[in-house]
């Protein structure tokens, strides 16, 4: 399989993001000492905080591979930019649900993107 952004699903990146690993999820999905965090209105914690078994989120892996539009709109912290790049191409390229409604579709790239740009960590060259 050839790799691709990991934001839009382009081919070819350019760039590889390190940021620390976190799940989104709710606070009835964790233990019951887990801290967890608000970034405008999204709850999220740590992986390994996500109880095993009531707990499912959405796990981000910490290395994340962006294609040469993604990482200009990354490394200027432009997340409305980057919303709407990946949202427009993935409904162009037919990558998204047809049953979803587009705000729902934005409202999750919003969430889950915001909690990367809080872990981001640092910017190196992807090596092919």
């Amino acid at each position: 399989m050839p790799v691709q952004c990991d934001f839009c699903s382009a081919p070819d990146p350019v760039a590889c993001y390190r940021a620390k690993e976190f799940g989104i999820t709710s606070s009835e999905q964790v233990f019951p000492d887990t801290p967890v965090y608000n970034i405008g209105g999204l709850d999220h914690v740590a992986t390994d905080d996500i109880h095993p078994i009531r707990g499912f989120g959405t796990m981000a892996h910490p290395l994340w591979l962006a294609c040469s539009q993604c990482s200009a709109f990354i490394d200027a912290r432009n997340l409305d930019g980057l919303l709407e790049h990946c949202v427009t191409r993935s409904q162009r390229e037919g990558m998204l649900p047809t049953n979803l409604p587009p705000q729902n579709i934005r409202h999750f790239y919003r969430d889950f993107f915001s909690a990367f740009f809080h872990y981001l960590q640092a910017r190196e060259p992807y090596a092919k």
